[in-house]
């Protein structure tokens, strides 16, 4: 959160220039400290659910939607056909 902070009010800068340190422009360079953050919360986030972390994204989402069902339908609530929630990744 620092590292974002620092980027996003960089010190020093003109207002053109901090105009265009928006979080968008932070993703599109994606600097390594920022895909390191990721790759860090991704592995937790596994480690949370007990999931090995070399699952490729689309069976991450085959299981994060079957864990959802599964909760929606324990509380009662309305369960979606699995076919309207497909995710296209890329």
């Amino acid at each position: 959160m620092a590292l974002r902070d620092a980027w996003l009010n960089q010190p020093g800068l003109s207002e053109a220039e901090l105009a265009k340190h928006t979080l968008t422009n932070l993703y599109n360079q994606r600097p390594g400290w920022l895909d390191l953050a990721h790759r860090r919360l991704d592995e937790a986030v596994l480690d949370a659910y007990a999931w090995p972390t070399d699952l490729p994204d689309e069976e991450i989402l085959a299981r994060l939607l079957a864990l959802n069902l599964q909760r929606a339908k324990a509380t009662g609530g309305a369960v979606p056909a699995t076919q309207d929630l497909r995710y296209h990744h890329r």
